[in-house]
């Protein structure tokens, strides 16, 4: 029964360790005051995954990719830009 514990809190402490490293490499990237959103980038990192999809593989999956930019985007762009990612959609689907 000890080395289950044992065990365990080996891989607890391995997790924690894993999440505190993806906080820290991604912190950088995100507006400063707002943990609300790198909160959100480990959610999603444990509910999906930390590895992104390989775009070049994703876009050739489409017909006609259009890329669009919006000026000072970070990572957190979804969460950070929301209003301005709308927009752009709306635009597309027009």
């Amino acid at each position: 029964m000890t080395e289950i514990r044992s065990g365990y809190a080996d891989t607890t402490r391995g997790q924690v360790q894993h999440l505190t490293e993806l906080w820290q490499r991604r912190q950088k990237h995100y507006p400063p005051g707002r943990p609300d959103l790198l909160s959100r980038f480990v959610r999603d990192a444990l509910v999906l995954g930390d590895e992104l999809p390989d775009l070049r593989i994703l876009s050739s999956q489409l017909n006609n990719p259009t890329v669009a930019v919006i000026d000072r985007g970070m990572i957190p762009l979804m969460e950070h830009r929301s209003s301005e990612v709308c927009e752009l959609i709306v635009r597309f689907l027009s």
